[in-house]
């Protein structure tokens, strides 16, 4: 029997909850092509916990200095 690793997917309202933001605000980014990177299964948007985690550390900065020189929107 083949052997599957589980990956954490997080809907919308779950990783809205993490970031303390609206599920609006991930759909916005969604549409300008911003925020982590998001699967859509049927019609279900759902993000790859390992991705968010990876993109929330590329937005970790030293000082206010560093990231207005290093944040890409």
């Amino acid at each position: 029997m083949p052997s599957f690793s589980r990956t954490e997917l997080l809907t919308p309202k779950e990783l809205a909850d993490r970031l303390t933001l609206s599920p609006k605000t991930l759909a916005n980014w969604r549409v300008r092509g911003e925020g982590p990177r998001f699967t859509k299964i049927g019609g279900a948007v759902r993000y790859n916990a390992a991705a968010v985690a990876e993109w929330e550390r590329s937005r970790e900065f030293a000082s206010t200095t560093q990231a207005q020189a290093g944040f890409v929107e």
